[in-house]
């Protein structure tokens, strides 16, 4: 877990450092690209991604928004192959971005305006992260967001995931129930459980709040991604909390949704 995260190549990112953390995002994306408590780098990113427009950077924490999944193109939606303005303040780093984009056909009432906030703070050891969405349009509508975090891990198959117990959660469109108390991840894996609890992945804790779903994901061997080297699969899990547009009010114009996640080692 104290692999180094090479961040020579995103040469516009913000840091910010507080006692015992530090943070780093990119413009691009909104995108934390890292947290490190003491020497410990807490998150996964592939030596192999692009840093280049119209491409999303695998690891870390991508933000999905303003769909989820495949629901529409670009897969995830807009937010994490677009540029935001970000600011330092503190311990504190805040990426915004204006969306005002037509929603695709196949997304009926999906916020057309919006402004998305992403507030990433350090303290102590804690990390939290909170996400506004404005409705800056003249019509109700829907999102969805998800924190697609990277966790790096000596070895996933050896990493527990606790507080998912009893969950529903569908997997290639297959219902199921969590019945152990501990998941050992054997990737692939790719669960979206209809619950946001506390969690635990390994010695990091994780609280969300305002989201609907966890979603936990890992591509497993011979996974064919091109800016995943192949093994590197071992070396993170993904558990995501998410917020599930289809589960949830819409959001009146002018209105604005907070959802907070905090990761505690």
């Amino acid at each position: 877990n104290g692999a180094v995260v090479d961040l020579s190549k995103f040469d516009n990112a913000v840091s910010v450092a507080g006692e015992q953390a530090s943070i780093t995002v990119s413009p691009h994306g909104g995108h934390l690209l890292s947290w490190k408590v003491g020497d410990r780098q807490v998150f996964f990113v592939s030596d192999l991604t692009p840093y280049e427009s119209g491409e999303a950077i695998r690891g870390g924490i991508p933000v999905c928004y303003p769909w989820f999944g495949r629901k529409a193109k670009p897969a995830h939606g807009w937010a994490r192959i677009s540029d935001f303005d970000v600011t330092a303040d503190g311990s504190a780093i805040t990426a915004q971005r204006e969306f005002a984009l037509e929603p695709p056909s196949e997304l009926p009432g999906m916020l057309a305006k919006s402004r998305l906030t992403v507030r990433f703070e350090v303290v102590g050891r804690e990390l939290i992260i909170t996400a506004l969405v404005t409705n800056t349009g003249d019509e109700p509508g829907w999102f969805d967001l998800a924190l697609h975090s990277y966790f790096q891990v000596d070895d996933v198959a050896n990493t527990p995931v606790r507080g998912l117990q009893g969950a529903k959660y569908s997997e290639l469109g297959t219902e199921f129930v969590q019945d152990e108390d501990v998941l050992i991840p054997a990737p692939p894996l790719d669960r979206i459980y209809e619950r946001a609890t506390a969690l635990e992945v390994g010695d990091l804790a994780i609280t969300p709040r305002g989201y609907t779903h966890t979603v936990v994901w890992n591509p497993g061997p011979q996974h064919g991604i091109g800016d995943l080297r192949e093994g590197d699969e071992r070396s993170f899990l993904c558990v995501e909390a998410m917020h599930d547009g289809a589960s949830t009010e819409p959001v009146d114009p002018g209105n604005t949704r907070q959802l907070v996640c905090r990761f505690r080692l």
